[in-house]
């Protein structure tokens, strides 16, 4: 009678596990695809957001390199409104210490000049100084950020940020 226990027991246990895993299985299958379609919206949030909600975005995040993304190009679109085409670019900033890193979305007009910058978001205090509209407005036009476009008092942040940004329009300028 012990040994039917020692038996049943395991097997009882065993058999819960199985239909747990199975069952965990199924509900990941059917919310996933849920998940990373609403996933996708919110990032693609700040696209529309930047561009207008007509417009077509098409994914070439396969054109970045393993190189690229380590140093903080996360993704790459070309996103087409009405007969404009810009190149936008899913940005992330690591600050001082590695520890708040901050996102950003990047916009480069056809000529691989600087459309607009939209921070999703700040990790840490220095990056929210980069996030200020007037900031980020003010390198309309530009292609490319120098030791010029610091904030005082942002510097580990502000190179991270300048590092990534440049990273992107030389990417661009391969690959358009």
């Amino acid at each position: 009678m012990k040994n039917n226990k020692m038996v049943k027991y395991p097997l009882i246990l065993g058999l819960v596990a199985l239909v747990a895993g199975l069952l965990l299985a199924v509900v990941y299958n059917v919310t996933k695809p849920v998940i990373d379609r609403n996933t996708m919206k919110r990032e693609n949030a700040a696209i529309v957001e930047m561009l207008g909600s007509n417009i077509t975005i098409d994914d070439k995040s396969s054109l970045i390199s393993k190189e690229e993304n380590n140093k903080g190009i996360n993704n790459f679109y070309k996103v087409t409104s009405g007969s404009t085409t810009y190149y936008v670019y899913k940005l992330t900033v690591a600050d001082g210490v590695g520890s708040d890193d901050s996102s950003c979305v990047l916009a480069l007009d056809s000529s691989g000049k600087i459309y607009k910058i939209k921070f999703t978001v700040t990790g840490d205090a220095y990056a929210q100084k980069y996030a200020d509209s007037s900031y980020l407005d003010s390198k309309k036009d530009k292609s490319s950020l120098s030791s010029e476009d610091i904030v005082s008092g942002a510097t580990s942040t502000g190179n991270n940020f300048i590092s990534v940004v440049n990273e992107a329009i030389s990417h661009y300028g391969r690959n358009k």
